[in-house]
This record gives structure tokens, sequence and C-alpha cells, in this order.
């Protein structure tokens, strides 16, 4: 899978998880929230990694390019 790829379906995670957290706020329902931010963050890091691996990727380019 793409890095594209694999970015888009994380971002459709995170906003599956943000529509379950607005769900849990509207009934109150702490224990669904807090599994639901517990599992954004551990989200957030893997879209940290996916940045900073499109980061390097990105890097490696310019100084490619920059030998050419």
């Amino acid at each position: 899978m793409s890095l594209e790829q694999q970015l888009l379906d994380t971002c459709h995670r995170w906003r599956e998880l943000t529509e379950l957290e607005r769900t849990a706020l509207q009934s109150l329902d702490w224990q669904q929230l807090a599994e639901k931010q517990a599992l954004k963050q551990a989200l957030q890091r893997e879209i940290d990694g996916l940045l900073n691996g499109a980061s390097e990727d990105v890097r490696r380019q310019l100084v490619a390019d920059r030998k050419s």
C-alpha cells in the first residue's frame, strides 16, 4: 500500500473515531469517550510515523534532484 493510501486510511479512521467521540459526549458516556480518545492517541503516533516517513522520502528526493 502506498504512503498516500496509508495516510488516507488513517485519516478516515481518525474521522470515524471523532464521530464516535461526539456520540459518547452527547450521551455522557465517559468510559466510551476515554476509550475513543486513547485510540486516537495511538492513531496520532501512527500518523506521526507516516508523516515522518513521508518527510524523509521528500528529503531523499530533494537530495537526488540536486545531484542530477
